[in-house]
């Protein structure tokens, strides 16, 4: 789940569809489909687009405002359970296989593709500077 400025929530889950619902009335605005499996992760990134992840070894990133997917991250071996956005752009996933991943969005490409972890990667978060 992700909450929003405008203090909606986003929620995703197993039957691989993304959900933004308004808190006020309990309604939903809208479905983000895309995914071909489950989808395990969601954050903002700088330009408070939606960012997804799922098993289906991508990264996915949304227009909240239309629900249109604008950008696909591609290039995981396994499940990506842990994933963060940085203030510059860039955004981080850990993955099931202990590798860890830091995507440039500028760049088009990974900036960091390592083998993070001896087992499963959980969560990545951004500390501040």
């Amino acid at each position: 789940m992700c909450a929003l400025p405008n203090g909606n929530i986003v929620s995703a889950g197993e039957d691989r569809y993304i959900k933004l619902w308004n808190v006020k009335t309990g309604n939903m605005i809208r479905s983000f489909i895309g995914h071909d499996d489950f989808v395990r992760c969601l954050e903002l990134d700088k330009d408070e687009r939606l960012v997804s992840a799922s098993d289906d070894l991508t990264i996915r990133i949304w227009d909240l405002d239309t629900g249109e997917e604008v950008d696909l991250i591609t290039g995981f071996t396994d499940y990506i359970y842990g994933l963060a956005c940085k203030k510059n752009g860039h955004i981080i996933a850990g993955c099931r296989d202990g590798i860890l991943k830091v995507f440039d969005p500028l760049v088009k490409r990974f900036i960091i593709d390592k083998q993070a972890h001896e087992k499963h990667i959980y969560c990545v978060s951004i500390l501040p500077d």
